[in-house]
């Protein structure tokens, strides 16, 4: 398919288990790092800190924290690796350790503990 976007239902996903409550706090935390936007790093630098990111999870966005070039966060979470992958649909980043959306972004509690797990952050351009 050249020249279309890709459907995300054909991504695939690598999301750990986060609780006992399974598939559900699964798909809450899925939802929570994927931005229905494409933004690569410079784009993301143009955010004021305490601004806003929608995310894919229902009333629930992230906060940039730091805006940064040296220690960009959001939720308060380092993004340690800028644009490690970008096309004209997608950009992904990988940051320090995975958001918690009862902190910064609402919702029901979200039990994980992945010490050494890497999480990224995704932005992609979203077709309805």
């Amino acid at each position: 398919m050249t020249g279309s976007a890709p459907r995300l239902s054909h991504l695939p996903s690598f999301i750990p288990n986060s609780s006992a409550n399974g598939s559900d706090d699964r798909h809450k935390l899925a939802s929570y790092h994927i931005v229905p936007q494409r933004l690569e790093f410079a784009d993301l630098l143009l955010k004021p800190s305490r601004s806003r990111l929608p995310t894919l999870l229902n009333g629930s966005s992230i906060l940039v924290t730091n805006n940064s070039a040296t220690s960009f966060s959001i939720d308060g979470v380092l993004i340690i690796e800028l644009d490690i992958y970008v096309d004209s649909f997608i950009a992904i980043h990988r940051i320090a350790y995975p958001l918690d959306y009862t902190t910064y972004g609402g919702g029901s509690k979200l039990i994980s503990k992945w010490p050494l797990f890497t999480f990224m952050l995704v932005t992609v351009v979203w077709f309805i």
